[in-house]
């Protein structure tokens, strides 16, 4: 009788652990729970977009060893620099650009440039009159409507306007690519290039 009590006890005791191990988690567990994975979120968003953001760089660099390579083998053929990027063949291959890049020199643009530096930088022939032409292209500025859409607010899409500082003469030039990568700020992220192939970040805004 001893023993058939025991098994019993033994199986009520059994079922009274199996009712308590279906309570599942309380709300105070779930709770920890989910503030553990908002700290980590916190934590671990912005230094994702930060490295987004730098991996978007290398868009700036390309086309800047684009440009001086261009303008080097043109500078040997015509003795000379140019802003013009079509006069060079320099674009994007990219369908969605971030980065504006090229030249920005004012209107009308300096006549330092042709064989005898007194030529307008985007004149096509140096012995004309030194005037701009038309259909010169000095700056790749091209960025698509959804880029523009997908932009986190506060951030803003760079143009030729934003490559103010850029130099262009017969026998010097400093190009620059400046891009609105940044989900933090406006400023723009910006790069140059010399004609002594001299890469600088002047302003990192990541």
């Amino acid at each position: 009788m001893k023993t058939v009590d025991l098994i019993k006890k033994q199986l009520e005791d059994h079922k009274r652990m199996i009712r308590t191990n279906r309570h599942g988690f309380t709300l105070v567990e779930l709770m920890v729970v989910v503030a553990i994975i908002g700290i980590l979120a916190a934590l671990g968003v912005p230094q994702f977009q930060k490295f987004q953001a730098k991996a978007k760089q290398s868009e700036a660099k390309t086309i800047l060893a684009a440009i001086y390579s261009a303008e080097k083998s043109y500078q040997a053929e015509q003795n000379t620099y140019t802003a013009c990027l079509a006069q060079i063949g320099v674009a994007s291959d990219s369908a969605i650009r971030h980065y504006a890049s090229g030249f920005n020199l004012g209107n009308p643009p300096a006549a330092t440039c042709g064989p005898a530096g007194g030529a307008s930088c985007l004149g096509y022939g140096w012995t004309a009159t030194g005037a701009a032409s038309a259909s010169c292209v000095n700056a790749d500025t091209f960025v698509t409507a959804t880029r523009r859409a997908n932009m986190a607010a506060g951030t803003s899409t760079a143009a030729q306007s934003d490559l103010a500082g850029s130099t262009v003469t017969n026998t010097t030039f400093t190009a620059l690519s400046a891009g609105g990568i940044s989900t933090s700020t406006n400023a723009k992220d910006v790069w140059t290039i010399t004609e002594e192939k001299v890469l600088t970040n002047t302003a990192a805004n990541l």
